[in-house]
Parts: structure tokens; sequence; C-alpha cells
């Protein structure tokens, strides 16, 4: 079995994937956050829903440089 969630978002001019994945056969497990040069072993189809109404960022948090989701509020766009 498998789980997955994660995010995507613009970062400057190009999409970022940000996502975490469970999978699991038997009594062995694998969790984790793919990163840059992880090897991947199995492609899936995702569905992706956009939430709208809403302003969300990621960006980058001093402390760890890491680039962390922010929620910023209603969106400009958004209808009343």
């Amino acid at each position: 079995s498998y789980s997955r969630v994660g995010t995507l978002f613009w970062d400057d001019e190009e999409p970022r994937l940000h996502l975490h994945v469970g999978v699991g056969r038997g009594n062995e497990t694998l969790v984790g956050c793919a990163r840059g040069g992880a090897t991947v072993y199995l492609i899936q189809e995702v569905t992706i829903f956009e939430i709208t109404g809403i302003e969300a960022q990621r960006l980058e948090d001093p402390e760890t440089g890491l680039k962390l989701l922010r929620l910023l509020g209603k969106s400009r766009s958004a209808a009343p």
C-alpha cells in the first residue's frame, strides 16, 4: 500500500513539487520526502487539486534554511 501528500508551488520562475511518500508491503515500510539525488523505483499517476481563495508561498526559514509553507491569508483574486 502507499500514501502520498505534498504541495506544488511556483519557486521564482519554475514550479517546485514537495512530496511526502509512505509505501509498504507486508511488515516493511518506507516513508520520507523525495529529495534531489533520490533514486526512483516506482512512478505513479497523481491527481492535483487546486485550492483557491488563499495566498500561500514556500518561504525560506532563516533558522533551518528550508523553504516552509506559509499561509498568508485570502487571495486578492478570491471572490468575496
